[in-house]
């Protein structure tokens, strides 16, 4: 068998030593986890370096991966690469299932250089990272801010890379999307009064303020961390240990002992914080919830998807 649960993937990137054929030595980023109808994906490190890690959770996510890797290394576009029955799992369903692994490049994801870099630099990578899948001839089939990596130099790195196929010209609106949030959000070469709403700063009390997202920016403070609107008004008290920006309306947050759950722009709880960790995708609007060792899926709207799982 070359597919596997997501409970058989997560349990032996979190086991590596009894779990997975060669890897023993892999550190894995539990809250990492994301998985779409076909992959599911983790992040890790092994050997000091960052990988994000892929396994097939149907018969097609097997064929997009191994032919992904194909095309990746006849092409040279990245590193992905398959490693056959690395997965070993036991129980009822005894077998193995391949694994594929690309390294992630150094420099920081799009979605947040986009707040604190050059819009003409920016603009530049975007044509030359263009220019390069095209003389490739491939199609990346899922650029977006969070598979974009932007080195000190303005270089562009794609990652998430399991989608690629050959013949350019697949992400022409994906291409265009980012251009208009680069115009919209990134920093002028020449900083105007305004800039300031899109840099990390401090306020007169030394509370960190952070670039706003959604008509909102978290700040911090010695009480925790919160929310102010574009005029410094504080619309969400200071009551949280965590929280990351608000997209598309919602927001994960971490109380002071340590449980998670998401809010909308008014604060309200769409999941309620009483679980162990939550990773978002705004893409689809679902939620994988971590109470302990269980795991279960929330949609958008905050309903419980399936019974838990372990």
């Amino acid at each position: 068998m070359d597919i596997c649960t997501t409970s058989q993937f997560i349990c032996s990137l979190k086991n590596p030593e009894s779990r997975l054929r060669t890897l023993h030595h892999l550190i894995c980023t539990p809250e990492s986890f994301l998985c779409n109808k076909h992959i599911a994906m983790m992040q890790g490190q092994l050997d000091r370096v960052e990988y994000i890690f892929y396994a097939p959770i149907t018969k097609h996510g097997a064929d997009i991966l191994r032919n992904a890797a194909e095309c990746c290394q006849r092409k040279e576009l990245s590193d992905l690469r398959i490693l056959d029955d690395e997965i070993i799992y036991s129980g009822l369903n005894t077998g193995s299932c391949c694994l594929a692994m690309e390294s992630l490049p150094d420099g920081v994801r799009l979605s947040e250089a986009i707040y604190s870099l050059s819009k003409s630099k920016l603009l530049t990578g975007l044509k030359s990272f263009k220019a390069s899948l095209k003389s490739l001839d491939i199609s990346h089939n899922n650029i977006n801010p969070n598979n974009i990596i932007v080195d000190i130099d303005y270089e562009w790195y794609s990652i998430c890379n399991y989608n690629v196929e050959e013949g350019f010209g697949n992400d022409k609106l994906s291409f265009a999307a980012l251009e208009r949030a680069i115009e919209s959000i990134s920093l002028p070469d020449e900083p105007s009064p305004k800039s300031y709403l899109h840099c990390i700063t401090t306020d007169d009390e030394g509370n960190t303020i952070y670039p706003i997202v959604e008509s909102c920016r978290r700040f911090t403070s010695k009480s925790g961390v919160g929310f102010k609107d574009k005029n410094d008004v504080v619309i969400i008290k200071d009551d949280y240990l965590w929280a990351s920006d608000f997209c598309c309306n919602r927001a994960v947050v971490k109380l002071k002992n340590s449980k998670m759950g998401i809010i909308d722009r008014k604060g309200r709880y769409i999941i309620e914080p009483k679980y162990s960790s939550i990773d978002y995708n705004p893409t689809d609007g679902i939620s994988i919830v971590h109470d302990g060792e269980r795991y279960t899926r929330f949609n958008y709207l905050g309903e419980q998807l399936e019974e838990w799982n372990k």
